[in-house]
């Protein structure tokens, strides 16, 4: 999965960032990189595993992963305490919801962004205009959960 949005996100480059500022493979933005502990609650680096800058975050793959597997574990928690079992097997706005799915689309909008398009069936996107609702189909695509 994590392969499949680093794809997503920025073809897999640790160095990559978009004009909105977020970073890296997964393309973290400030709030990512506080979550799992890369910058404080002012947005500056905390100095965790080395990563001082901008520009050792880019070039450090490590902590990248790291980061990304915390993001997950943090990600995966806040769906399950906010209900994602009773949505997961269902259809919703012509998407089957699945785990794998949710936390893809969690990545993309927040677990919290990811609960309240499932309890609308509103789709949300992010700033760039991607939606969560078509981040669940491509995990599902990619993961072969549907055919």
């Amino acid at each position: 999965m994590k392969e499949h949005i680093g794809q997503k996100e920025s073809t897999n480059n640790y160095k990559a960032e978009n004009s909105l500022g977020y970073v890296g493979k997964y393309q973290f933005g400030k709030l990512a990189l506080i979550d799992s502990g890369y910058k404080n609650s002012e947005g500056e680096w905390t100095g965790k595993d080395g990563v001082e800058s901008k520009e050792d975050w880019l070039n450090n793959p490590e902590a990248q992963e790291g980061a990304m597997d915390t993001l997950l574990k943090r990600n995966k928690k806040s769906l399950k305490d906010r209900g994602l079992d009773k949505y997961v097997g269902t259809v919703v706005n012509g998407t089957l919801v699945t785990e794998e799915g949710a936390l893809m689309s969690a990545h993309l909008i927040g677990a919290k962004g990811t609960i309240e398009m499932l309890k609308s069936g509103k789709d949300v996107k992010d700033a760039n205009g991607t939606s969560g609702f078509d981040y669940i189909n491509s995990a599902n695509e990619e993961l072969n959960l549907i055919k």
